[in-house]
């Protein structure tokens, strides 16, 4: 599989950078046997960035809003900054958290979340934080920087099962956490764990589908994607890669149908170049 083409596509299609960086995996297949090449590799915690100041970051990104957000974080900021209770600091800092995600400055929104904590949290306040360090291990571009944050997000996930356990959302979601921690197998079972649950729980499928392609494993891919697209015939990300599984496999005539499906399905002219150059090769 060409590399660099699946990350262009990844960019094009907002989806995960983390999963291509990670080294190859194992994980198990149906049968329990293991497949893929080596475990994930050990990288150290510390993504070279300090955490705890981010005022250099709002300077250099301030530029990128629009004066209207900029005017709203600048008061909010001096808000946060001069709140006299830690209730007020809290609402605060959960303001900025949400505005900096709308901007996609998720590093910054992973501060503030984790700063809009109450003194007694609940669930649904430690998922808040738990979602937002998802979102940046979703597409982080290193392994260090998505075994950080995956690790973070971990953490926050397996305290909040503590009050949800039957939760199949929270629970797909940390399952994905353990892929850059070095426990693929662990995390394809609880995947596998939640479909029985939920036979059409469309983010396990889609993640058991990714990990299919990671660990070499097309077949399985094609049987995922294949579910996912039963559920929802419009999704354009289990389309490109049903199609990436079947080239693999060798069906060429099958992958070209799904190849231009893609096309169809998008105006973006990233994804029909890419989706182009794939095509050249079949």
């Amino acid at each position: 599989m060409n590399k660099s083409r699946i990350i262009l596509l990844v960019v094009a299609l907002g989806l995960s950078g983390a999963l291509y960086t990670l080294p190859k995996y194992v994980v198990e297949d149906e049968n329990g046997t293991e497949n893929g090449v080596s475990q994930v590799e050990e990288h150290s915690a510390d993504d070279g960035h300090d955490h705890s100041d981010h005022d250099g970051e709002m300077a250099s990104h301030m530029s990128l809003m629009t004066e209207e957000k900029k005017e709203k974080l600048e008061k909010m900021t001096f808000s946060f900054n001069n709140s006299q209770s830690p209730e007020e600091k809290s609402i605060f800092a959960d303001s900025l958290r949400t505005l900096y995600a709308s901007v996609g400055r998720l590093d910054s929104a992973v501060k503030y979340a984790e700063l809009a904590i109450p003194e007694n949290p609940n669930a649904e306040n430690l998922r808040v934080v738990a979602d937002a360090y998802y979102e940046v291990f979703s597409v982080a571009m290193s392994a260090e920087q998505a075994k950080d944050y995956g690790s973070k997000a971990q953490t926050y996930y397996e305290k909040v099962m503590e009050e949800w356990p039957d939760s199949l959302g929270v629970k797909t979601r940390l399952a994905m956490t353990y892929l850059p921690t070095g426990q693929p197998m662990k995390a394809a079972r609880m995947l596998k764990d939640v479909l029985k649950q939920e036979p059409e729980h469309e983010e396990a499928l889609y993640n058991l589908g990714m990990m299919s392609i990671q660990s070499f494993q097309y077949d399985k891919g094609v049987e995922r994607f294949q579910a996912l697209l039963k559920i929802d015939p419009q999704n354009l990300q289990a389309r490109y890669y049903l199609a990436v599984c079947y080239a693999e496999l060798g069906k060429k005539e099958s992958a070209k149908a799904e190849f231009n499906q893609v096309k169809n399905m998008s105006d973006d002219p990233v994804v029909h170049s890419t989706v182009d150059n794939y095509l050249k090769q079949l």
